[in-house]
């Protein structure tokens, strides 16, 4: 992964959300890692997200869109931490990644922490957000971010590279 850019707030709304049934299935990388999208809900997914050496994370994930551009919203689900103290001490962040979906190609291309924080620097890019250590998180309202998402989905280079994955038959 190039990186991502959390935010505290989800990128979509109920009324932006789609579903794609050809998404459904398991996806994966030249490197060994898996994306495995279940249908939960009428118009979510449950991601399973699985790295080449076996570690595994389960994801909601929302397909929107934003003008004509498709992306996918991720929020991890609950860890399953048993104790209460250390629970609360958690904080689910979403990410969003650029979406296209071509017969068996799947292609994600999340926000660049780099140039994001870069374009913030620079007064580029403002929009609400808190730095933590070396990063950022967007602390904007849904809204904002997809005002965000609509300025620079097309041609500023917020997002990294495509992340290119194959239906795994």
């Amino acid at each position: 992964m190039s990186g991502c850019v959390p935010s505290l707030h989800p990128f979509y709304t109920d009324e932006d959300l789609a579903f794609d049934a050809s998404l459904l299935g398991v996806w994966g990388e030249k490197d060994g890692t898996t994306w495995a999208f279940a249908k939960k809900g009428d118009r979510s997914y449950l991601l399973t997200h699985t790295e080449q050496e076996g570690a595994t994370g389960r994801m909601d994930a929302h397909l929107f869109k934003v003008g004509k551009q498709l992306f996918l919203d991720t929020f991890p689900e609950d860890p399953g931490i048993e104790d209460d103290l250390q629970k609360a001490h958690l904080l689910g962040t979403h990410f969003v990644w650029k979406f296209s979906l071509a017969g068996d190609s799947l292609r994600l291309a999340a926000l660049h922490p780099d140039k994001v924080k870069s374009m913030v620097e620079q007064k580029k890019l403002i929009i609400a957000h808190e730095r933590i250590k070396d990063g950022l998180v967007f602390t904007a309202s849904t809204p904002d971010l997809q005002a965000f998402l609509a300025r620079y989905a097309e041609g500023a280079d917020v997002f990294g590279d495509w992340e290119e994955m194959t239906r795994q038959k």
